[in-house]
């Protein structure tokens, strides 16, 4: 993920690079939106386990981890929402050479690049978490078959 340079942060003694702050909230945006397209796939690949699953312990945990997809992947769209109207508002700003409220702008820059950083960080974790708990899920089921089966 791309982060902002010292010149970005409200309490720099330099003055804000706007055009910067523009590029760099882009590139959030286009990692959100690849975010939110990984939380699709990751859900489609829950659905297509979940038809399988014999045992009601598997069925819970997939269930929870669905939970918490749904969870992550709101907080994925409500920071897409937010970084879209900062893109708008530094966008003003560059084409017009002025801003109402340069500090406001900043710290919402500010604000988001920490956000987005609790955000991959939670996707990750839960990431890691799908992928382990599918394992044992598997894990858990092809026991249930051998023994169904004998």
């Amino acid at each position: 993920m791309v982060t902002a340079d010292t010149n970005n942060l409200p309490d720099s003694s330099h003055r804000p690079n706007w055009k910067k702050s523009y590029i760099l909230a882009n590139h959030w945006k286009s990692d959100l939106d690849f975010y939110r397209e990984e939380l699709r796939h990751l859900h489609h690949i829950i659905n297509s386990y979940s038809i399988w699953i014999v045992k009601e312990d598997n069925q819970h945990l997939l269930e929870s981890m669905e939970s918490k997809l749904y969870r992550i992947r709101s907080v994925c769209e409500e920071l897409i929402h937010k970084v879209g109207a900062h893109i708008m508002e530094i966008g003003q700003f560059v084409e017009k050479d002025e801003i109402t409220a340069p500090s406001r702008v900043a710290a919402t820059h500010h604000t988001l690049e920490q956000e987005i950083a609790a955000f991959v960080k939670s996707y990750r974790e839960c990431r890691k978490d799908l992928f382990s708990n599918t394992e044992v899920i598997l894990d858990n089921e092809k026991e249930a078959a051998r023994i169904f089966r004998s």
